[in-house]
């Protein structure tokens, strides 16, 4: 996502990709946590969380279930905190939309994903 070596997407399913994001925002189970980078040149960590309803079950009678996605730091800003805030940031907020659970969708790789408060499953 931060990745500047690759090209710039380009494509009309990127115009589809900007109006559904658009939508998205719009609509309450949908929210977008970010921290600014520090030198004001853009986005140094973000991430993104949405919720959807989900059956009652003998374990909880919670409406939803939330999911993290899109968890990113620019490369120059890792090791700051900064991935931890916006994960965090979305946590709490799912929590008060009244999520029981959470699922954080992340690559194994991810730096950051060993020291988040997610158990692994492959």
């Amino acid at each position: 996502m931060l990745d500047t070596t690759r090209p710039t997407p380009d494509g009309e399913w990127v115009t589809a990709c900007e109006a559904a994001f658009a939508d998205f925002l719009e609509g309450p189970s949908f929210a977008a946590f970010i921290v600014d980078a520090p030198d004001g040149a853009g986005l140094a960590s973000c991430a993104v969380g949405t919720y959807a309803p989900r059956s009652p079950s003998s374990t909880s009678e919670s409406p939803f279930h939330g999911e993290i996605h899109s968890v990113a730091t620019d490369p120059a800003w890792r090791r700051r905190g900064y991935g931890r805030a916006v994960v965090t940031a979305t946590m709490q907020w799912l929590a008060g939309q009244g999520c029981s659970s959470v699922r954080l969708n992340a690559s194994p790789s991810t730096p950051s994903s060993a020291s988040a408060p997610f158990p692994h499953q492959p």
